[in-house]
């Protein structure tokens, strides 16, 4: 079937660059991409459970602000390691 469909003029640089590196043509690289696309999507996996732990305390470090927190405990790998 064809069809039109607007991309990108970086996008697009990107995919026929990739298609001449692999040396095969543009329909199947696009075609490849959106059938990856679509597994992704469809693709039921089970969400591991959210654990939310809690802690008495005092409340933040004086000096610290809630989003200063929120940024340490991401460079921090964020809750990947809470219940561990």
């Amino acid at each position: 079937m064809k069809t039109t469909v607007e991309i990108g003029d970086e996008l697009m640089t990107r995919v026929r660059q990739l298609a001449r590196e692999r040396n095969e043509p543009m329909r199947s690289l696009l075609e490849e991409a959106l059938r990856r696309l679509i597994d992704d999507y469809t693709r039921e996996e089970p969400r591991p459970p959210f654990h939310f732990t809690t802690f008495r305390g005092t409340g933040y470090t004086p000096g610290v602000t809630p989003q200063q927190a929120l940024t340490m405990a991401n460079d921090r790998g964020g809750s990947d390691h809470l219940g561990s």
